[in-house]
């Protein structure tokens, strides 16, 4: 339902960042988001790890960008890397401003994934 309410204030707003949710673990310092590594669900993970909590972002960019944004929210959160879970794309329909005009619809990149750190 969180991430419902997140992606849906993204449409309204029009706004583009990513949200780290943590799931209980202790704080960790920021890194580099240069040396976080990124990884898709599937992918082999080559180092045990542990999951600190997620990413997700919904951004009206190209998936590229999507992702670099999950990138950096795991590097503030101290993630060693990413695992990518989910990752959608789809087009808003635009607005009808009562015979003014209309505006056109975005296109939008959900990114959701794991933020890790190496045990």
């Amino acid at each position: 339902m969180k991430i419902f309410i997140l992606f849906f204030a993204f449409l309204i707003s029009g706004c583009s960042m990513a949200s780290f949710y943590s799931n209980g673990q202790a704080a960790l310092p920021p890194k580099d988001k240069n040396l976080v590594m990124v990884f898709f669900e599937g992918d082999p993970i080559p180092f045990e790890y542990r999951e600190i909590g997620r990413v997700v972002t919904a951004a009206n960019e190209d998936q590229r960008q999507a992702i670099s944004r999950v990138r950096r929210a795991a590097a503030k959160a101290g993630a060693d890397a990413v695992i990518i879970s989910r990752r959608n794309w789809f087009k808003t329909e635009g607005k009808n401003f009562g015979g003014i005009g209309k505006s056109e619809g975005q296109e939008i990149f959900d990114v959701e994934g794991k933020a890790i750190c190496k045990k």
